[in-house]
């Protein structure tokens, strides 16, 4: 409810139609959507296949969501750095990229699918239906990075629906209706189930290939030394993508690994609720940042005016989105904590506020990680990404050892605003502009 009264409050800010015609609205529609059609895909499908195979299917799945990260090579976000970029400035060599992100993926998937398959026969103790799960999630995984690389695409393009839409509404929708009717022929297990959103998978695949615009101007000729001099870049840069990608998934896991350690499953699973709250609060963010990242990488390559008034528009939708959210749960925080059950609120409700006081921070600062990864940033974006890992690390077992959730809730919080306050001065001291959102545009 609090994500449409923010897109309601977006929209009377004063530049209604800039704000209907920026895509946002859709945006977050669709991802709003998704999140509740995701949401009911897993409710159904753990009654479907039941709780064990349901297991399976999810380990499965994170599996999957793990491999995908080196199978991708960073090309991913890579695109949304690099494709509008090129259509603004050098349009000759889109084809080129495209060809060049798509083989490298391909490759690079392959790769990854054969380390595993290899892997997996070293796995004695593994159960059968682990084994078949995981089987089919390596072979299906060139099929997934290359639809996530086409999704990428469409979002460096604009064409936002197609990039949305097909996977976070048509898959589990789909999948779900036709693993519905196999259960009523015969019991569906996770592998049958992995398979059935692999199938759906590759139909939609093909739907986005279609939707994606033909390249009509002509590749600009290139020694071999120049060609592979650009390749290189543009394989140094996603590739430091993709393990900063890596590093702030560890980031974002670790108070839970370090809680995991020092406190009782009870008190963790507390907390664990708490910081999803915590980040549904700040759902708005992400809804911006998929807006604004490849406008973001299409106005650094037309100047600093284009960069700062794009990056202070980005700023303002980002708090516009957040503020409401994130006050309406610091308020009801107790309350919001009982959907988990009665022995969460007392327990957590303070360290779901500090949380959101972290959460605050990181939309004052708008999405100044992407902006560094959409300009020419990303080796900073990593060194500060590893230093405030090793932090948040290092604080959540000091903190903990005294505190405990409340330690880990500050020591998070904390770590976050480092990250985002120190990124702020990255982004104004090299590149000139500044992330203050009372900075005037135009």
């Amino acid at each position: 409810m609090w994500f449409f009264l923010s897109a309601i409050m977006v929209s009377a800010a004063g530049d209604d139609m800039k704000f209907l015609s920026s895509g946002l609205p859709l945006v977050a529609i669709v991802k709003i959507a998704g999140a509740g059609l995701a949401f009911l895909f897993h409710v159904i499908m753990a009654r479907l296949i039941g709780g064990e195979e349901y297991g399976v299917f999810s380990y499965c799945l994170s599996v999957a969501l793990l491999l995908a990260i080196p199978a991708k090579m960073g090309f991913d976000t890579g695109t949304l750095r690099f494709l509008p970029a090129l259509t603004v400035g050098e349009p000759g060599l889109v084809r080129s990229f495209i060809r060049f992100s798509g083989i490298v993926v391909l490759v690079a998937s392959l790769a990854v699918s054969v380390i595993a398959l290899l892997s997996l026969i070293y796995m004695v103790e593994i159960a059968p239906s682990v084994m078949s799960g995981l089987l089919v999630v390596i072979v299906l995984l060139p099929l997934r990075s290359s639809w996530d690389l086409c999704r990428a695409r469409l979002q460096a393009y604009g064409k936002l629906g197609f990039a949305l839409a097909p996977a976070l509404i048509a898959l589990p929708v789909l999948t779900t209706i036709i693993i519905y009717q196999l259960d009523l022929v015969a019991p569906v297990d996770a592998s049958i189930a992995l398979g059935v959103q692999g199938a759906v998978t590759f139909v939609l695949y093909v739907f986005c290939l279609s939707q994606l615009p033909r390249t009509t101007t002509s590749s600009v000729a290139k020694s071999d030394v120049a060609r592979s001099a650009i390749q290189r870049g543009w394989l140094r840069t996603s590739a430091l993508l993709c393990l900063t990608s890596s590093v702030q998934i560890i980031y974002g896991q670790s108070d839970i690994l370090v809680l995991g350690t020092l406190l009782s499953p009870s008190e963790v699973g507390g907390y664990a609720a708490a910081a999803k709250v915590a980040v549904l609060a700040a759902f708005g963010l992400e809804i911006v940042n998929f807006r604004y990242a490849p406008l973001i990488a299409k106005a650094y390559a037309s100047g600093p005016e284009a960069l700062q008034e794009i990056i202070t528009t980005a700023v303002r939708r980002v708090l516009l989105f957040t503020i409401p959210a994130s006050l309406f749960v610091f308020i009801m925080a107790d309350k919001i904590l009982l959907l988990f059950g009665s022995e969460f609120s007392s327990e957590v409700a303070l360290p779901l506020r500090i949380l959101i006081v972290g959460q605050l921070v990181n939309a004052l600062s708008g999405p100044v990680g992407f902006v560094c990864s959409m300009t020419r940033l990303e080796a900073d974006l990593f060194r500060v990404s590893v230093a405030s890992m090793i932090l948040n690390v290092v604080a959540n077992i000091i903190l903990i050892s005294y505190y405990g959730v409340i330690g880990a809730a500050i020591a998070t919080a904390f770590s976050m605003a480092m990250r985002n306050i120190v990124l702020m001065f990255v982004v104004e001291m090299k590149l000139g502009v500044s992330m203050r959102f009372w900075r005037r545009v135009g």
